[in-house]
């Protein structure tokens, strides 16, 4: 080997340990960074690390330097981020809780990427942000009910994403929003009545979902909006007139629902350019009008179809306030989730669930202990759904009964007993006042609420916590999810197969629904009633 080589040889090993020594520095230590709290510095590099930073499409400076303001679409301002400007840079993965360290936050542009998982309830600490862009995402789960905290919110756009459950009531506290853009996703409920105060909103999008109910009145506040998009849900109802005193309004779009009735001349007062009442059931007589509806949506009339029975939906629930004193009282989903009493309390009634039969639609309810009213303990009632008015039926012969559900397809009543557990009841073999029971299941649990699968395959039942499913082929017993977040006292299957419940004397009073297969809460629902403790809830549709 000549001179030469082996100095060329020694210069190449140089290299390439030089080369090495760099990459091995090149990572971001947030404890060396001075120009921004450590705490920012590590929120970055999660966002970084957990959204595959190395594949972004720009990503000059991430986690190579100790100086995060000098890194791609970073801002910052007095020694902190202020902006985050990652829109179509190929994100891919989930948003890190620790974003919401970033405390002096203007403006987050996520929007088209690939990001996934959840909205973090952190993001509510935000109390600078301006400007939430999130939307043409692949994000999932609820809206946050934090977001309402973020007093300063101007542009809140979530649309096309895969979000599920309710609009937040919360979102009403945001006094200063211009835009809210919540279309394309899977939402679901009412829109709730507390969007009609914000104020300053010019640009309302809830189109594509599956938002149920009316039009709330209260939209017709927004006295600075100019373009309202509710098409492509499922609201009922008629046009409210209120829409008449949106003086900016220039787009508003009502298609594909199921709206009903009579179109408001008051309509013809707004400074519309653009108008599609296309697909739903809508009429109109007034001559003026019907021109003006030509004019703007020329398809219009050829798109009605007449209105379909109408169906009013109702939960049905019980109270008892920890003590032998049972109040029935319906909750109305299609009215903001009013409450009212089904008739007067029933002093010394311990009734511990209820349920619809699923052929008859009529509504039952289980005792436990009814130490006033001279029935033994365990009693089947037939309630009134009008008045809440009590039909003694029969007894079971079992001591407390905790639970009932109907099988969905049989006539039979699916029962838990305290301390010996499940039976099945026929109602059409009573002897002697007492029902004819057969023993299914022996088991000294508490479960305090079952219901049926809408298929009648699985029972599934709460114990604490726990959600216990009990297969109808087998008579196999499983532990389904363990993620209740208290106790839960009342439980009944929605007809998507998520579970309707309520937790035992919670502090507030909120029904919720359960995603089974992931063993999450999906919606939380609070109610205004003086009810502290539901103790058992069914829900049933009937046309009108």
């Amino acid at each position: 080997m000549t001179l030469n080589t082996y100095l060329k040889l020694i210069g190449l090993s140089l290299t390439l340990l030089l080369t090495q020594f760099s990459l091995t520095q090149a990572a971001t230590d947030c404890t060396q960074v001075t120009e921004i709290p450590q705490i920012e510095c590590e929120a970055l590099v999660d966002l970084y690390n957990s959204t595959n930073g190395p594949n972004w499409t720009n990503n000059t400076s991430w986690n190579e330097t100790d100086m995060p303001c000098g890194w791609e679409r970073i801002g910052c301002s007095n020694g902190h981020v202020i902006m985050l400007n990652l829109y179509v840079n190929k994100l891919k993965g989930s948003i890190p809780n620790s974003l919401g360290n970033l405390s002096h936050l203007q403006e987050i542009y996520l929007n088209s990427n690939y990001l996934s998982g959840f909205i973090p309830d952190s993001l509510g600490n935000l109390s600078s942000l301006q400007i939430l862009w999130l939307d043409n995402n692949q994000l999932s789960g609820t809206i946050p009910n934090s977001l309402g905290n973020l007093n300063n919110l101007q542009w809140l756009c979530l649309d096309r994403n895969q979000l599920s459950g309710f609009i937040p009531n919360s979102l009403g506290n945001l006094s200063v929003l211009q835009h809210l853009t919540l279309d394309d996703n899977q939402l679901s409920g009412i829109i709730p009545d507390s969007l009609g105060n914000l104020s300053r909103l010019q640009r309302l999008d809830l189109s594509d979902n599956q938002l149920s109910g009316s039009i709330p009145d209260s939209l017709g506040n927004l006295s600075r909006l100019q373009g309202l998009f509710l098409s492509s849900n499922q609201l009922r109802n008629s046009i409210p007139n209120s829409l008449s005193n949106l003086s900016e309004l220039t787009t508003l779009w009502l298609f594909a629902n199921e709206l009903c009735g009579d179109i408001p001349s008051s309509l013809m007062n707004l400074k519309l350019w653009v108008l599609d009442l296309d697909s739903n059931h809508l009429t109109a007589s007034d001559p003026d009008l019907i021109n003006w509806l030509n004019k703007l949506n020329p398809t219009w009339a050829s798109t009605q179809t007449p209105c379909p029975q109408s169906q009013t939906c109702l939960v049905y629930a019980l109270n008892d306030g920890g003590l032998n004193d049972t109040q029935f009282f319906t909750i109305n989903p299609d009215e903001n989730f009013k409450v009212s009493p089904l008739g007067n309390p029933y002093p010394g009634h311990d009734i511990e669930d209820l349920d619809i039969h699923p052929q008859t639609q009529e509504l039952y309810a289980a005792s436990g202990d009814n130490p006033d009213v001279g029935y033994e303990k365990g009693y089947i009632y037939r309630v009134n759904k009008d008045n809440g008015e009590l039909t003694p039926i029969c007894g079971t012969g079992l001591g407390e009964v905790s639970a009932m559900s109907f099988h969905p397809t049989e006539k039979k009543l699916w029962v838990w007993a305290d301390g010996k557990g499940l039976f099945v009841i026929d109602l059409d073999q009573i002897v002697n006042g007492i029902c004819h029971r057969t023993k299914i299941l022996s088991h000294p649990a508490k479960v305090e609420s079952i219901t049926w699968d809408n298929e009648g395959k699985i029972i599934y039942g709460a114990a604490g916590t726990a959600l216990y499913k009990y297969f109808y082929d087998t008579g196999k017993v499983e532990k389904a999810c363990d993620s209740f977040p208290s106790e839960v006292e009342a439980l009944d299957m929605l007809a998507d197969g998520s579970l309707l419940f309520a937790l035992h004397q919670a502090r507030d009073t909120r029904i919720h629904s359960f995603d089974i297969t992931t063993c999450s809460v999906l919606d939380t629902v609070p109610i205004e009633t003086p009810y502290s403790d539901i103790e058992g809830i069914t829900w049933a549709c009937d046309s009108k």
